[in-house]
């Protein structure tokens, strides 16, 4: 009886840290559910940016269990959601380094539902965001660069399942739904962007800044006639100044003291 309770004593033992092991998980999983839930309850009250706050409180969490991209993507659309595009930027690259890769469906077809597009959807839509941002501030430069970089985004998981950025203009398609949507109207914005002048450059109406004289210098604005007066009121003072001195203290000059 005695060796009979010691051996069930050493197999609890054993089995002890599996069984705590498993209770953490499931302590865990629960905390990240009813996380995600209270994040979700925020960004459905339209508060995007407490959502984002609530989502990003998980991620030390995820990053030990299943899917460790969605807190990221989580917290990066909702930070897009409330116009924070550089942290949803931030969040959102960070989910598309840790999700699973994959674009396409068990055909080899272009699949917008796989968790990689999702991701990839989002960035994208931030990267155009980002544009209009730069558009917006009179940066063409970088607004094309961000429209191209989202065209790269988004391109794998259109139909063709390749970039617009460096393809022909295709014709425009009414019925184009999703990623192919959202990629025709970035490629309209970066041709746009492209007509737009560059910063410096005049545009009609515009005035030319000053051409070099013959000298190879710039030719030099008209003075302005106050300015002349004061410099001439200075001159007129300081010759004042130097004759009241050599009245005043000039002496003889032999260097002789009275």
């Amino acid at each position: 009886m005695t060796e009979h309770l010691r051996r069930r004593r050493r197999l609890l033992a054993w089995s002890a840290p599996a069984v705590l092991l498993a209770l953490l998980a499931g302590a865990v999983l629960l905390g990240v559910a009813l996380g995600n839930a209270h994040a979700r309850s925020a960004y459905d009250a339209g508060a995007p940016r407490e959502a984002a706050t609530r989502y990003a409180h998980q991620q030390p969490f995820t990053a030990v269990v299943v899917e460790p991209w969605k807190a990221w993507f989580n917290s990066g659309t909702a930070h897009e959601r409330g116009g924070e595009h550089f942290a949803a930027l931030e969040d959102l690259r960070e989910a598309h380094r840790l999700v699973p890769a994959g674009t396409t469906d068990a055909d080899g077809r272009p699949d917008p539902g796989t968790p990689e597009c999702r991701v990839r959807n989002n960035l994208s839509l931030t990267l155009e965001s980002m544009g209009d941002a730069a558009r917006a501030a009179d940066d063409p430069v970088m607004a094309g660069s961000y429209y191209r970089e989202a065209m790269d985004t988004i391109g794998p998981c259109t139909s063709d399942g390749e970039s617009a950025a460096d393809q022909p203009p295709p014709e425009p398609d009414q019925q184009a739904e999703g990623p192919d949507r959202t990629e025709q109207r970035q490629r309209a914005k970066a041709e746009e962007t492209e007509q737009q002048p560059q910063t410096g450059e005049s545009q009609p109406g515009q005035e030319q800044q000053d051409a070099p004289d013959a000298q190879g210098g710039a030719q030099e604005p008209p003075a302005d006639p106050r300015q002349q007066e004061l410099e001439e009121r200075n001159r007129r003072a300081e010759q004042d100044r130097q004759a009241e001195e050599q009245r005043s203290g000039g002496g003889a000059g032999d260097g002789q003291n009275w």
